[in-house]
């Protein structure tokens, strides 16, 4: 089956077999949101000098957008996009109960704060001469407004002192003591059906090694 499905996904979309792993960037179009959360004793931004975001015990979120967003047959709208990131952040069980059982309870049950930081690097894909590409995150007006809507709801539903963040677009240092370490990174694209091959070949292709070449020589 893998493999009638990888003969389809070469006939509609060749280039991305020029790419190093062609089912990790098919899997990359379903996506239209990636969390990296993590567990945290403390967590804070600093972005020139100036601390942005800084929690104790709680979790640190890096939020990436894909640009595959608002597509006819591949992407949510945008409120639930917000709606799922929100669900899953406050929702999924990192700590122990009282009576010592582990995964039993979650950032919200326990007033936690939560560190919201927009990371575009989470869209990544990996070219065969090893260079990263950067196409597939969503472009940054669009990416700030969903981050925006994300801290907006966030805020609203544990409050904006809960509530902390890096800056958009900024060069952040983020400082971190993981706890466990725990770490989970989550899909928008999961538990979702994926969208019919001809509505992904529509998606523009990565930037290959070989154009950029080619338009460097142009230039």
């Amino acid at each position: 089956m893998l493999h009638n499905f990888q003969r389809q996904l070469q006939l509609l979309c060749p280039t991305l077999f020029l790419v190093s792993d062609p089912l990790e960037s098919y899997t990359l179009l379903l996506s239209i949101m990636r969390l990296c959360i993590q567990r945290v004793k403390s967590a804070s931004v600093t972005v020139d000098g100036e601390i942005t975001g800084q929690i104790g015990q709680g979790l640190m979120v890096l939020v990436g957008m894909g640009d595959v967003d608002g597509q006819e047959g591949i992407g949510p709208p945008q409120e639930e996009l917000v709606k799922w990131a929100c669900d899953r952040i406050l929702g999924i069980k990192f700590w122990e109960n009282e009576a010592g059982k582990p995964w039993k309870m979650s950032v919200d049950t326990l007033m936690l704060p939560v560190l919201l930081v927009s990371q575009f690097t989470l869209f990544t894909v990996v070219k065969k001469n090893k260079s990263l590409d950067f196409h597939r995150a969503l472009k940054p007006d669009a990416a700030k407004d969903m981050y925006d809507a994300i801290v907006a709801e966030m805020q609203k539903r544990i409050g904006e002192e809960r509530t902390q963040t890096g800056r958009f677009g900024a060069m952040m240092d983020v400082a971190l003591v993981n706890d466990g370490p725990v770490t989970v990174n989550i899909d928008s694209s999961e538990g979702r059906d994926p969208p019919p091959l001809a509505a992904v070949a529509a998606v523009p292709p990565p930037v290959l090694a070989s154009e950029d070449a080619t338009k460097s020589s142009e230039e």
